[in-house]
């Protein structure tokens, strides 16, 4: 597949960015093809390539679970790539794959060389974090509100068996109701 400036204004990344400016940084990427199942990095892998995916379906996993499946045209791990942190998950090839890349360093000093294209790039990047950023303090309020919506309910309920006639599995569920709303107290949690 060739991968064209329109190709690449689509993705948040380069939406700002001018087609000649993107021709150039296009000019600037090798294609390199993979079989369905190379794995193109690991979780804690530390960046060494910024991957542009053109072809094929990547799956992307984190502790054995499926956390993106990328299509065409998308980059694979672009803020470990620009940020030099470990890699946060694995990306294996679903399908055989073509990418196009290029090494951190010399994605770097291709921006150093190129401030009209690195600023607006840039810029992106932190509209695409800071997204990242909204999305999950959305996402950590709606747990904090289970958690603490759980914690209620299991107190209710140790209540409610300890206010009822002993029966066999009072015992056993009183326990466990005082092992998880232990486990819940908020001095457990890190923040």
């Amino acid at each position: 597949m060739s991968v064209t400036p329109n190709d690449l204004r689509r993705i948040p990344l380069f939406s700002d960015i001018s087609e000649p400016h993107l021709a150039e940084l296009l000019a600037s990427l090798t294609k390199t093809s993979f079989p369905k199942g190379h794995v193109l990095f690991k979780e804690g892998d530390m960046p060494k390539t910024f991957l542009l995916l053109v072809k094929g379906r990547v799956r992307l996993t984190e502790e054995s679970t499926t956390r993106f499946v990328l299509d065409p045209v998308a980059p694979i791990g672009e803020l470990g790539s620009l940020t030099g942190i470990p890699r946060s998950s694995t990306a294996v090839a679903e399908t055989a794959v073509e990418v196009l890349s290029i090494e951190v360093n010399k994605l770097r000093t291709f921006f150093e060389a190129r401030a009209e294209i690195a600023f607006p790039f840039y810029k992106n990047l932190l509209a695409v974090v800071s997204e990242k950023v909204l999305r999950d303090r959305r996402r950590l309020d709606e747990v904090r509100a289970n958690v603490i919506r759980t914690q209620k309910a299991m107190k209710k309920l140790r209540d409610v068996v300890l206010g009822a006639p002993e029966t066999p599995i009072s015992k056993p569920v009183c326990d466990m109701l005082d092992e998880h709303i232990e486990q819940n107290r908020r001095a457990h949690y890190r923040v």
